[in-house]
């Protein structure tokens, strides 16, 4: 393979993947979603290392990427606990275009924002009771 070559394979992969902490916005939104039965009359927090967010579903949110797993508990009318479920994260792949592009320190950059992680869309939760 020659430079040219191996230079345009490297531009081509780094541009379609690109830095996570530039191309990529670093909250993700997400929907928790109940049925129709039950929509607007329980509350659930959501819940990672760097925030916690309030949502009445059906309902969206948007939080702070992280490694960590989103939390999210939800509560009856009443307020008493009735759902409690962890969520992880995805890590995409522009977390490797970075590497390549930034090196050490675009990496770093990544992995100190967490850009580079995506948690579900949608996120289902039954009624209470």
């Amino acid at each position: 393979m020659t430079k040219l070559t191996l230079l345009v394979a490297v531009a081509t992969f780094s541009a379609a993947t690109g830095c996570a902490s530039i191309s990529k916005p670093k909250v993700s939104t997400v929907t928790v979603k109940v049925p129709l039965a039950c929509s607007g009359q329980v509350e659930c927090t959501v819940t990672n290392k760097k925030e916690t967010r309030v949502v009445v579903p059906t309902g969206d949110t948007t939080i702070k990427k992280s490694d960590d797993p989103l939390r999210i508990v939800c509560f009856d009318r009443e307020g008493q606990p009735y759902h409690n479920t962890e969520v992880a994260g995805t890590r995409t792949d522009r977390a490797w275009g970075n590497l390549l592009l930034g090196g050490v320190v675009g990496a770093g950059i990544d992995a100190h924002t967490d850009a580079h992680w995506e948690y579900p869309n949608t996120v289902d939760v039954p009624c209470p009771g």
